[in-house]
């Protein structure tokens, strides 16, 4: 059974009006833990939403990324979260953010083959490479992922598709990216499954950066340890930050 959530705020207080916002909409018991990394200041928590299945419409993203900072001095936290239909794209936020890529691996769920090490990997080193335009979430008889992009740096066939697909019985997942010229072509696909994802022309300027990233986080994160202590105001998006071209509900519930 996996655990539950804590964000670890006793005796403290909202920071502003967003975090109290924030807070209004977030019951930590309808979140279970997938993964984390942190310390007395600050936690990056990767969650899943276990009322995703229940929300309207259907498909809504069921993965959630925190990043949560503490001023104990001044006794007031900030969190940031954003949603996400694959662990792929929560892992890149908090990366981001200045959580080590290892601290993120989710026990049980393991890469099924070599190419989806590679797309995670390109996508955890994607930068703002991608404009999400849609997504989606399913549980059922197959349980899979999709995130829907614009790849800014595509010569042709610029709007990718990411799907991942989980095989709970054994424990692993496979993540794909096909290539579509527009994202009316993707969404047939999506409706009707022809075949195999229509592949991404090679990039190997993007492997290659992801590798070299990869490598020198994880020496980094050899050397130091420690989590990243940038201030608030200073690590990215205001508290739930998702894409203006994605029409999707926000968080729920009360922190």
């Amino acid at each position: 059974m996996m655990s539950k959530i804590d964000f670890r705020l006793d005796d403290l207080s909202p920071a502003d009006e967003a975090t109290t916002r924030l807070g209004s909409t977030i019951w930590p018991n309808d979140f279970e833990l997938l993964a984390q990394h942190g310390d007395a200041e600050r936690s990056f928590i990767l969650a899943f939403d276990t009322t995703a299945i229940w929300g309207h419409p259907v498909g809504e993203p069921n993965i959630t990324a925190f990043d949560v900072i503490r001023h104990w001095q001044q006794g007031i936290y900030t969190p940031w979260a954003t949603e996400h239909a694959t662990p792929a794209f929560a892992q890149k936020w908090l990366i981001e953010r200045g959580c080590p890529w290892q601290a993120l691996n989710i026990p049980g769920h393991e890469a099924a083959d070599e190419l989806t090490v590679r797309v995670e990997n390109r996508i955890h080193c994607s930068g703002d490479r991608h404009q999400v335009l849609a997504r989606m979430a399913i549980d059922g008889e197959a349980t899979q992922g999709w995130t829907m992009a614009v790849d800014s740096r595509a010569a042709e066939l610029p709007v990718r598709l990411f799907l991942e697909e989980i095989q709970p019985n054994h424990g692993t997942y496979t993540l794909g990216e096909g290539a579509f010229p527009s994202p009316e072509v993707a969404r047939e696909w999506l409706e009707e499954y022809p075949g195999p994802l229509p592949p991404a022309p090679g990039d190997a300027d993007a492997d290659a950066a992801a590798e070299r990233i990869s490598a020198a986080l994880a020496h980094s994160a050899a050397a130091t340890p420690a989590i990243a202590t940038a201030t608030a105001s200073a690590t990215g998006p205001t508290p739930l930050a998702v894409p203006a071209a994605v029409a999707q509900q926000g968080l729920r519930r009360s922190m």
